[in-house]
């Protein structure tokens, strides 16, 4: 099973960081996603190619 965690500490400080790089609320729940994943140190899988956007995210890019 996916396992639910709690907003991991740092999520705040990853997502101010994202949001200044200019991105902006039309992509504001993708940067949140991706902020998450950054602080908690897990990894993003997604058919989404948007996320390639997101420096240093740990991503695996599904194709459909």
């Amino acid at each position: 099973g996916v396992p639910v965690v709690e907003e991991p500490e740092g999520l705040e400080d990853a997502l101010s960081f994202l949001v200044a790089q200019g991105f902006g609320y039309r992509h504001w729940t993708d940067a949140y996603l991706a902020a998450f994943a950054l602080a908690g140190g897990y990894r993003l899988v997604t058919f989404d190619q948007d996320f390639l956007r997101f420096p240093g995210l740990n991503l695996l890019l599904l194709k459909s």
